[in-house]
């Protein structure tokens, strides 16, 4: 019996990295996961959400940080595949670092590339 403050809700985006079969491979690993997962033929038919807020709980935040982690690795992947870095020259830098309108918390420069 899991107690209702000890429920977590974990929320997946739907990456090719953190398919069902990808978070089961990596649930299978614990051995106290075994206890809540049904026979295999059953396992398609369990909602996404289920399995991640089943993972959630009973692996806590090892569960968070390893979906966190394929979400940044794809993050990354993205970025470099589909050329997202954008380069600003330093006036534009300086004059948005400025800017009452943006959270100066979020701006990091970058280097600008050399020609």
């Amino acid at each position: 019996m899991v107690q209702a403050k000890a429920i977590r809700h974990v929320t997946i985006p739907y990456y090719e990295s953190l398919s069902i079969e990808e978070i089961l491979k990596f649930a299978r690993q614990f051995e106290a996961v075994q206890h809540y997962l049904p026979i295999e033929k059953d396992l398609k038919r369990w909602p996404r959400q289920y399995l991640a807020n089943l993972l959630g709980v009973v692996l806590k935040n090892r569960f968070q940080d390893w979906v966190s982690q394929r979400v940044l690795e794809r993050n990354a992947t993205m970025v470099r595949e589909k050329n997202l870095n954008i380069a600003i020259i330093p006036e534009c830098q300086a004059a948005f670092a400025s800017s009452t309108y943006v959270s100066s918390k979020y701006i990091k420069p970058l280097p600008l590339p050399n020609p």
